[in-house]
């Protein structure tokens, strides 16, 4: 059987793809440790996230208790 030169280029980017996903030999170790580095910084995204959501929950709540208060406008410009 003879294989076509497209056969071959799709063979040997088969093996490299494969190489690099076995790490040499230490992807046992490679591949989990991006796993808990991705865990990690997706639990920090959300925990980011609902402490904004959280905190601009408490800054409507507190304008809207203080409706009575008006703005207070600054001019930049004097001096």
């Amino acid at each position: 059987m003879y294989f076509t030169d497209i056969q071959i280029v799709l063979y040997d980017l088969g093996e490299s793809i494969m190489e690099y996903f076995s790490m040499g030999g230490y992807a046992a170790y490679v591949w989990p440790s991006y796993g808990i580095a991705m865990l990690i910084l997706v639990g920090l995204l959300i925990n980011s996230w609902s402490i904004t959501r959280r905190y601009e929950a408490d800054l409507i709540c507190m304008c809207q208790n203080r409706s009575d208060i008006e703005p207070v406008s600054i001019d930049i410009t004097e001096k």
